[in-house]
């Protein structure tokens, strides 16, 4: 996983680490990006896997990322577009978003 491109993208998001949740977020596309099937089995498996390696609930994991969807959504949502691989109509779910991040580290 190249890690420079990833903070890359997450900085041209406006995702700093003042934000709890840009590092669920980050390991979440590390992730995804190995293991594409986890973003069918978000609150199953990825939520869980991510709570315990933080040391912390799903809830919080939940909630932390979508305080960093919500801040993108309204502060760089164009930038959020050109990263996106189809249009985004509406603001994209927690898995739409991992899977926006994760893609150019697929495969």
């Amino acid at each position: 996983m190249d890690m420079q491109r990833l903070d890359s993208a997450l900085g041209r998001l406006g995702i700093t680490s003042r934000y709890l949740g840009s590092s669920y977020l980050c390991y979440a596309v590390c992730l995804a990006a190995e293991r594409p099937d986890l973003l069918l089995h978000v609150t199953k498996e990825l939520y869980p896997a991510i709570a315990a390696h933080f040391g912390t609930t799903c809830p919080c994991v939940t909630r932390n990322i979508r305080t960093v969807i919500d801040v993108v959504w309204t502060l760089k949502r164009s930038v959020l577009q050109s990263l996106s691989p189809y249009p985004l109509n509406k603001k994209p779910t927690v898995a739409q978003f991992i899977a926006i991040l994760a893609a150019p580290f697929i495969g």
